[in-house]
């Protein structure tokens, strides 16, 4: 429904649908490919990104935000075969934690010309994705990202926000 509102907006014509591809060692196999495929648009739609066949280690065990995108940089490309100058493009992935595949994305479709660039994800997850322990009270901090602005930065979750946490926060700076 999300992707239909979008497309009825006359504001920007969409010339790409695509997705994040899942890895070879992603289980089960292809579920980006099943949703993406059963995904009704009036955009065209392509692959655009391929995992390197060559991928070692997973993104979840990445232990840092600098190392999630340094990851994806290394290991997720896009396909040469699509001339993206002056495109729109939106982009379908299964979950937002962090925004390093958002922001590795982005980085690459804006060095091949993307002038738009929506990016949509299915779920929205706050995990750990690092060990960084709260210096006020010791709890494991999460990384969040502030709705207004964009910024991230770790969470010491207090109870008010269904954490355990004192509420200490610390601003990230591309860590």
């Amino acid at each position: 429904n999300y992707l239909k509102v979008v497309e009825s907006q006359n504001t920007i014509q969409w010339d790409y649908l695509t997705y994040v591809s899942d890895k070879k060692t992603t289980s089960p196999p292809n579920k980006m490919k099943q949703i993406f495929d059963l995904t009704q648009s009036n955009t065209p739609k392509v692959t655009l990104f391929k995992w390197d066949d060559k991928v070692e280690g997973s993104l979840r065990m990445q232990p840092n935000y600098k190392a999630r995108r340094e990851f994806i940089s290394k290991y997720l490309y896009t396909i040469k075969s699509f001339d993206l100058t002056g495109k729109n493009t939106i982009i379908i992935d299964d979950q937002f934690t962090s925004s390093a595949t958002a922001y590795e994305i982005a980085t690459q479709l804006r060095k091949r010309g993307v002038k738009n660039i929506l990016f949509i994800a299915l779920f929205y997850l706050i995990l750990p994705v690092s060990n960084k322990e709260c210096p006020n009270c010791g709890m494991t901090m999460q990384i969040k990202i502030n709705r207004n602005n964009g910024n991230k930065f770790y969470s010491c979750t207090p109870p008010q926000f269904r954490g355990n946490g004192c509420g200490h926060i610390i601003n990230i700076n591309n860590e």
